[in-house]
């Protein structure tokens, strides 16, 4: 659960925290609601970097999800997505109860392991 500084109350109840599988995805026709992660990325010799990984049916279009989902992260995280992979569906792995690898996703794209539809 996300910390609002200063605050012991909820979030809103239009606030969906980033990377959780919640309807608010479903945004983006052809994203599985369930197969998003975001993460950063820190490099010494670069900027830092927001990355979104999203399973999404072959079928999709690749730019008008991009955009949607851009759109859907800056208004419920007020973050600013530097990279959106959209990847087929079963790519992101899991563990055994389903819940999705954040850490294991991002080493796979690090090192360009990670299967990623063609645009």
């Amino acid at each position: 659960m996300l910390r609002f500084p200063n605050s012991s109350r909820d979030p809103p109840p239009s606030f969906t925290p980033v990377g959780s599988a919640r309807p608010g995805w479903r945004c983006a026709p052809g994203v599985r609601p369930s197969g998003v992660v975001v993460f950063g990325i820190s490099r010494l010799s670069a900027g830092d970097e927001v990355v979104a990984v999203l399973e999404a049916r072959a079928s999709a279009a690749a730019d008008d999800v991009v955009d949607q989902v851009r759109r859907r992260v800056r208004e419920t995280a007020g973050l600013e997505l530097d990279r959106v992979v959209i990847a087929p569906l079963g790519t992101i792995p899991r563990t055994t109860s389903g819940k999705v690898r954040r850490a294991e996703t991002r080493d796979r794209l690090e090192a360009g392991t990670l299967t990623a539809h063609k645009s």
